[in-house]
């Protein structure tokens, strides 16, 4: 438990410390069931692998370690579980290293895990924006070449591939893939038919994108000669625009709880009703935003470093954007999730589980 939040060790179910190297990020945590997948970075070179770990979401202890073994010696290793369905997990990986010339250099894979063993692992062209599993295939969205796969999820194999000259990420609604692109255009693909159902195009750069029921939010980078960073709601059948906010910073982040909208941008977080853009209430942190999740009656929002002292952690209210409690560690926290009453916060080398029927 960090120094600074002695206190509140009552609310601690559990705490678990990456065992191998003191230069581990906690970049992201997905939940299923009782399992908790951890994906990390890590700086420095291990001849025994770099690792991700899956955790007992109750008791914290670990039910397996996967350790990425690269032939090629690398500076870099960042894991991120982005997927899991039927015990099969997803990892994002992504590897910097210097080429014979000294060139820095970046490979962009793919593993499937299962029971803490590999299945099949693939290669992708651009670093990966996401992942989802539907009908037994993996849609994969890519960075910087912009590519699209479509793979199966038991044996890898390429089943098609898409390239649409951007940045891609994905998101799979019902039988439909909506992508959004860095350059502003949103696509909705027919996953059937294998085909564009309809596109969008944004005032700015899509930072961040979610579906609610029939409605898609895209969230954008602040433009200067605009003078906002709009913030659109459109109908996920048609595309058509239902409503446009303007933000006074780039949205990062997006949570969806019932009626609200949660927006995360730089120190701030607004919420508003998702169907009419009314602002219901603003939040002021002590530093930037890294990420935000709300569920149940919470927002929680996890912020960097402030002044290169401490971190915090705040859970707000969801009716009134009020702090209900909060957490400051001291170092950047980086990853956070919600399971049944538990709340998973990721920092450094560590994962914390608290309770949340002690904090609410």
């Amino acid at each position: 438990m960090s120094k600074l939040d002695v206190k509140k060790r009552n609310e601690l179910i559990w705490e678990f410390k990456a065992p191998i190297s003191t230069k581990y990020n906690i970049r992201k945590i997905l939940v299923k069931d009782n399992t908790v997948i951890v994906g990390c970075k890590d700086e420095k070179s291990d001849k025994s692998g770099y690792p991700a770990y899956a955790l007992n979401l109750r008791t914290g202890k670990e039910i397996w370690e996967f350790k990425i073994k690269l032939k090629i010696k690398k500076f870099m290793v960042e894991t991120r579980p982005i997927a899991m369905k039927d015990n099969i997990v997803l990892l994002a990986c992504v590897g910097r290293f210097f080429s014979d010339i000294g060139h820095i250099e970046t490979s962009y894979r793919i593993y499937a895990i299962k029971n803490g063993r590999k299945l099949w692992e693939f290669d992708a062209e651009g670093g990966i924006t996401s992942m989802s599993i539907k009908y037994g295939i993996v849609i994969v969205g890519c960075q910087s070449e912009g590519w699209i796969y479509v793979l199966n999820l038991n044996t890898g194999e390429k089943i098609w591939e898409l390239k649409i000259e951007n940045d891609a990420r994905v998101l799979i609604v019902d039988d439909m893939a909506v992508v959004s692109c860095y350059d502003g255009y949103i696509y909705a693909l027919d996953l059937k038919e294998e085909k564009r159902m309809w596109e969008f195009k944004a005032e700015s750069r899509v930072y961040s994108i979610t579906t609610k029921d029939n409605i898609v939010i895209v969230g954008c980078s602040y433009n200067e000669d605009l003078g906002y960073a709009p913030v659109y709601a459109l109908n996920l059948k048609t595309g058509k625009l239902i409503w446009k906010f303007k933000a006074n910073y780039s949205v990062s982040n997006i949570s969806i709880n019932n009626d609200f909208l949660i927006l995360g941008m730089e120190s701030y977080v607004y919420a508003l009703n998702l169907h009419t853009a009314n602002k219901i209430w603003e939040f002021k942190a002590e530093s930037t935003v890294f990420t935000i999740l709300s569920e149940d009656n919470i927002v929680v929002v996890a912020c960097r470093k402030f002044n290169n002292n401490y971190a915090s952690l705040y859970i707000l209210d969801l009716e009134t954007g009020k702090i209900i409690w909060e957490f400051k560690e001291e170092e950047h926290i980086e990853a956070i999730a919600i399971k049944d009453t538990i709340l998973l916060v990721g920092c450094k080398d560590k994962v914390y589980a608290f309770d949340l029927n002690k904090i609410i």
